[in-house]
């Protein structure tokens, strides 16, 4: 990760603007946050449209930093799992095998892919429940959409009001709902989330008008994920 200022200093050619699009080229998933202590909107939308992950005006307290970075930090680490799990599971190619197992899940993924219903995925660490969600958003989607994974588990209170944000005249793009349109939300380690978020989702889920108040259409597939037997939680 990396944290740039937008003023180098007199001696330097560049200012942080140019220098994020060269740091982009070479690296496109490394998270950058621009700081500056003149910032104005202008050059926050900049920052953001040249691929900054987020902009931060100066003085800024430690913890807001702090919780920025480790942020960043995860959605660069999902944006490099994605990357990965897009030269594995390829729309439209079958499982590698040929016995009965995986002709029956391959037949399976193929049903789900074309449900409107939210699908649960359990297992246990390392049975590939991320790969079996990706295939399916790449069956439903194709390659265009990026499937967007959120952690439950080491997410904090504050992190999750923000990311679950429901006042209408506070939501942003930071939303995952907004932010996950037109592609799959998988929702891993959802047994890590507290009721009261889990009510939060459902909320989402059931109020149909919510988005169409936002001028938003709807079109998320949304997939969870457990290493629990959450039937016996």
């Amino acid at each position: 990760m990396i944290i740039l200022d937008v003023w180098l200093g007199p001696n330097s050619e560049l200012d942080g603007i140019e220098l994020l699009k060269k740091l982009i080229i070479i690296n496109p998933i490394i998270p950058v946050i621009i700081i500056s202590g003149h910032g104005t909107v202008d050059m926050a939308v900049n920052a953001i449209k040249n691929g900054a992950y987020d902009f931060i005006e100066k003085p800024f307290n430690s913890e807001k930093i702090i919780i920025l970075s480790k942020r960043a930090i995860e959605s660069a680490k999902l944006a490099n799992e994605n990357k990965l799990l897009k030269k594995i599971a390829h729309p439209n190619t079958p499982l590698i095998g040929n016995s009965s197992f995986i002709i029956n899940l391959q037949k399976d993924l193929d049903r789900f892919s074309k449900s409107k219903s939210r699908i649960l995925i359990t297992g246990s660490r390392g049975s590939g429940k991320k790969l079996i969600a990706q295939i399916i958003h790449k069956n439903l989607f194709g390659s265009e959409n990026l499937v967007k994974i959120i952690d439950f588990k080491n997410l904090s209170d504050s992190e999750l009001t923000e990311l679950l944000e429901d006042n209408q005249e506070k939501i942003s793009n930071k939303n995952i709902f907004i932010n996950s349109n037109n592609g799959t939300l998988v929702f891993d380690n959802i047994d890590s989330l507290p009721i009261f978020f889990q009510k939060k989702i459902l909320l989402y889920l059931e109020n149909k008008n919510f988005f169409n108040k936002s001028n938003i259409k709807w079109n998320i597939k949304i997939i969870a994920i457990s290493s629990k037997n959450i039937d016996y939680e």
